[in-house]
């Protein structure tokens, strides 16, 4: 019985600190936290959807969802999550694939003082890769995982996050990787 108790414990903890900061890491010596909000994809024609969007098939341009995200980063253990604008961190939309290649993509950039920094325009393509958004800067290179993509069922999605988990481990590290923790978003 006490082993389930501390089970238990040791579990709603555990998501507790990841709900206070969902993805941890260290820039210019300071412990941060970076939490990401979708919100709905820009399309031409179609259905509208909620960010994220993996766009599969024909790349026609009228079938192509464009993502939209807010990027908040604070000081770890501000628990009023206080907003903070690293000068210097890069943040990026990023793929690695399958054969080990690996890329940034194109984003527009907005900076708002209340909401953090929006990514949009993000086209999540389908590819034999998996996308990301990082945090860069010299000796930075955090992944934060993109999970739970709107336009997939849940096992389409879990298969995709299982193909992400091989596809990342056969990917080699960017030269300036040195933050090896991958945090993790879901939708």
């Amino acid at each position: 019985m006490f082993i389930t108790i501390l089970f238990i414990f040791t579990l709603n903890f555990s998501n507790t600190a990841n709900a206070q900061c969902p993805n941890a890491f260290t820039f210019d010596e300071k412990n941060l936290c970076a939490d990401l909000k979708w919100e709905a994809a820009e399309v031409q024609i179609g259905e509208e959807l909620m960010s994220p969007v993996l766009n599969i098939g024909s790349p026609l341009p009228f079938n192509t969802y464009l993502s939209k995200v807010w990027v908040q980063i604070w000081e770890q253990g501000d628990s009023q999550r206080v907003l903070l604008f690293p000068v210097g961190l890069r943040i990026v939309p990023y793929m690695t694939m399958l054969d080990g290649m690996h890329h940034d993509a194109f984003a527009s950039l907005t900076v708002d003082k209340d909401k953090g920094v929006e990514l949009s325009q993000m086209k999540f393509d389908m590819m034999e890769g998996c996308w990301y958004i990082t945090l860069q800067a010299e000796g930075l290179f955090h992944m934060i995982k993109i999970l739970n993509y709107s336009n997939l069922n849940d096992e389409e999605n879990f298969e995709q996050q299982m193909f992400c988990e091989i596809c990342t481990s056969n990917a080699p590290k960017p030269d300036n990787e040195t933050d090896s923790g991958q945090g993790q978003h879901n939708h």
